[in-house]
Formats: C-alpha cells, structure tokens, sequence
C-alpha cells in the first residue's frame, strides 16, 4: 500500500488502485478515484512497450508512473530520498515520470483524456486519435523521459 497526499487537480479526494477494475469500482463510494493497475484502461499504461504475448492485462503500471501522476510533488521522502512507505521507488525515477507527463505526445495523451469535453477538445481528439494510437510509451520513467522530453 502507498499513502500520501494526492496532487492538486485530482478528481477524487482518494485514489485505489485496481487489479480487479470492475469489482473495485463497484466497491468504492462515487468520491473515490481507481486507478488501472495493469494499464488497458490507463492512457499512458496502455502505451507501454512490454514484449508479451498476452494483449492488455500485462502491461502494469510501476509505483513510480502512479506517484507521478496522482502524488503531490514534495510528497514526503526519507534521508535517502525514496518515498517513506516504498523503498523500490525514488524521487528521481518519479520526477522522471512526471517530467515525461508534461511532454510531446504523452502530455498530449493526458490533455486528450483528461481535459473537459468542449468542442474544440472534441475536434483535437477527433483530429488527432491515428496520431496518438501510434504512440508508445516506454516503461522505464527515464527512458520515457528521454523519448517525449528529448532529456539525455
């Protein structure tokens, strides 16, 4: 289990991550937001370029792309720099996914399924969905940072 407190701009006041979406969607009150654990409901998770020979339900989010996108950036870290309640995530492997968030086509990919439904949003998603069903994101925070940032 991961706590900390959720970014500003976060629809629900608490976030569940879900490997059974359906069950833990029908289990949780309207006010809290799930999250797709392994990534076919995920714009971003969905994009990840696994070698696998099963569509969909093998392409996991890491802690670091959860934190990333729905933790507040300062949330809190130990001497060492890794978050307080998971020691296999670091701050910089979770800048890293952050960074790459705001970035090209995978900032893009955020706006598209996130941004409220005008027309102009309409027309952009319309206009722009071959492009971005071509896009692939990498699961490694850093390399995905290099892909959409142009960082070295």
């Amino acid at each position: 289990m991961i706590t900390t407190p959720l970014r500003t701009g976060v629809a629900g006041k608490v976030m569940i991550v879900g490997v059974y979406l359906g069950t833990v969607g029908a289990l949780s009150p309207t006010d809290v937001g799930v999250v797709d654990f392994w990534g076919l409901a995920n714009p971003v998770g969905a994009r990840f370029t696994f070698p696998t020979l099963k569509p969909g339900h093998s392409k996991p989010l890491g802690n670091a792309w959860l934190l990333a996108d729905y933790a507040e950036p300062g949330a809190p870290l130990d001497p060492a720099g890794n978050f307080m309640l998971r020691g296999d995530v670091t701050a910089p492997q979770v800048a890293a996914a952050r960074h790459a968030l705001g970035c090209g086509d995978l900032a893009e990919i955020q706006r598209s399924t996130r941004e409220p439904l005008s027309f102009k949003r309409f027309w952009d998603n319309l206009t722009g969905a071959w492009h971005r069903s071509q896009v692939t994101v990498p699961p490694d925070p850093f390399e995905a940072e290099r892909t959409f940032c142009g960082r070295p």
